[in-house]
């Protein structure tokens, strides 16, 4: 029996990758209905009139985009990343820099980082029995207030939360929720697809367990809402002028605010997401990554009109003559 369904999902497998390379699709690995990149991805195949030579997938957002792109065999040629999360992986991954190219700049994504509104000891003693004995208390308003603190991310946030902690020398404990929940004995284990890392972080910073919650999306995410415990007792921590000053190159500076939190507005920092592919040469590759490079050029207007408001603020002249450590995918003469 176990032979049999072993036989039957490798055909399976056999017909998928099949169908891939006969239909000479694109598969833009996006992120979740809920967000951002899917929606994006949606109206590149219906407002571009692109059916049947591209389609768009759900996703876990960029670290799950890299993992389907990277498979075997490939479960898409392409996806929509963050910045960062594309510079963290061209340091680490040869593959990423030798054959990942951007279709387009898309748009400006937000560090959101979400904590209960508090006070923090800093200095004095830890003395069993007692807690912390001396030193000074501090209300929470700054990223930089977190320095040495236990902090929560997934997905491509994880690796931005890594990578400005060392930027700005605050040595953050930072936990990977993705898939991940406290097993209740300290340490953590694997839970359903499905599960709700915001809502197993908040439920372990109120226990004291975490200070913050750091995401990178669009400037208000879907989950953080009141219905999932993220009322006024919450607030956003600002970024400072000089911290961004630190990595200027990358992420540039943005507002954001939530009317369920308190504080209102705050400063933090943006990174682009951007539309990027494998490198292909063969022309049934090329021609669909062409045609959704083409239509953002020059349908940007109806994309804009009745597409995902995302749109309005993507700009088009930005897209296309964006300076970053990948070179833009240019179709070649006899792939056009």
């Amino acid at each position: 029996m176990r032979s049999i369904k072993s036989l039957i999902i490798a055909a399976a497998m056999l017909f998928s990758v099949a169908a891939f390379a006969q239909n000479e699709q694109m598969v833009i690995t996006t992120g979740s209905t809920k967000g951002i990149y899917n929606p994006l991805g949606q109206d590149l195949v219906n407002i571009c009139g692109l059916q049947g030579s591209v389609r768009v997938i759900e996703s876990g957002g960029s670290l799950d985009n890299h993992e389907k792109i990277w498979a075997r065999p490939p479960q898409a040629t392409a996806g929509i990343f963050q910045y960062d999360f594309a510079l963290y992986m061209r340091e680490r991954d040869q593959r990423w820099q030798r054959s990942m190219s951007v279709v387009a700049r898309l748009h400006d994504e937000y560090l959101q980082i979400i904590a209960l509104n508090q006070t923090i000891k800093q200095g004095g003693w830890n003395i069993p029995g007692f807690g912390n004995v001396g030193g000074s208390s501090k209300i929470l308003q700054s990223f930089s207030d977190l320095k040495g603190q236990t902090v929560y991310a997934w997905g491509g946030s994880y690796y931005s939360a890594n990578v400005l902690s060392d930027k700005f020398n605050l040595g953050l404990n930072v936990v990977d929720l993705s898939g991940a929940a406290p097993d209740g004995k300290g340490g953590y284990h694997k839970v359903e697809k499905g599960a709700s890392p915001e809502k197993v972080a908040a439920m372990l910073i109120a226990k004291g367990e975490g200070m913050a919650i750091i995401a990178v999306g669009g400037p208000n995410l879907s989950w953080v809402t009141e219905a999932n415990g993220f009322g006024k007792q919450w607030k956003l921590l600002t970024v400072s002028n000089d911290n961004q000053a630190k990595v200027g190159g990358t992420y540039g500076l943005g507002k954001t605010n939530y009317l369920n939190l308190s504080g209102g507005q705050v400063q933090t920092l943006t990174v682009p997401a951007l539309l990027m592919t494998r490198t292909y040469q063969s022309p049934e590759r090329v021609r669909p990554i062409a045609a959704v490079q083409h239509c953002i050029r020059d349908k940007y207007v109806t994309l804009r009109d009745e597409g995902d408001p995302t749109w309005t603020v993507i700009d088009p002249k930005q897209a296309f003559n964006f300076e970053s450590n990948f070179p833009m995918f240019q179709a070649p003469a006899a792939a056009k």
